[in-house]
């Protein structure tokens, strides 16, 4: 891998268009949204337009403060990139539909790729919270 950087969610404008879907299908505006979650409309305009990301920890925040789940944002980035979830897709023909298959377009793979990427992070960070670190 070397000195390549590992894209970050917002670089792509998925997780801000993602973001914007669902608080659009909360029908709130983000003074309103700002309130429920103890943030400034502000803070959630950045992360929406993809000026800022929040950390793991915050978008779990957002996402419960919302009545969401990452299920649910993952429902999201389908959404935004035009793609039904991959159980809904039918398969690639004289081939069985099986969850996880590996016939998947350059397209696919990149998405996959940074959502696996995006889930990585998130069990790090949970696995920081949960499991000391032992120091010699």
């Amino acid at each position: 891998m070397g000195n390549q950087r590992i894209p970050r969610v917002a670089d792509r404008g998925n997780l801000p268009q993602a973001l914007k879907l669902l608080r659009t299908r909360l029908d709130v505006n983000r003074v309103e949204l700002g309130r429920r979650l103890g943030m400034s409309h502000q803070r959630f305009y950045s992360y929406e337009n993809g000026l800022n990301e929040p950390s793991f920890a915050r978008l779990r925040k957002i996402l419960a403060g919302m009545g969401f789940d990452l299920h649910d944002l993952q429902d999201a980035l389908d959404a935004v990139e035009d793609r039904q979830p991959r159980d809904w897709r039918p398969a690639p023909s004289g081939e069985a539909a099986v969850p996880g298959d590996a016939g998947l377009g350059e397209a696919e793979r990149s998405v996959l790729l940074l959502f696996l990427r995006f889930f990585a992070r998130l069990v790090a960070e949970e696995l920081k919270a949960v499991v000391p670190v032992e120091r010699a």
